[in-house]
């Protein structure tokens, strides 16, 4: 599998370990998890936003 090196500060990296260890997970499987999230999310935002360009007229004659 392809892999990505991240440079982080010290004081980042501990915030990062210890948002790992609070869910119980390793540093690497939380970066993947975090990284995909987010991701996902921008992906969900992108679409949402065309749909509602598209759906526009509809909106505003059902707003009347």
């Amino acid at each position: 599998m392809p892999g990505l090196s991240i440079l982080f500060t010290d004081e980042e990296l501990e915030r990062i370990r210890e948002a790992a260890a609070r869910d119980g997970l390793s540093l690497k499987a939380y970066a993947h998890n975090v990284v995909v999230a987010v991701a996902s999310t921008d992906r969900i935002g992108d679409i949402a936003a065309g749909v509602a360009a598209r759906s526009k007229e509809l909106n505003e004659r059902l707003a009347r």
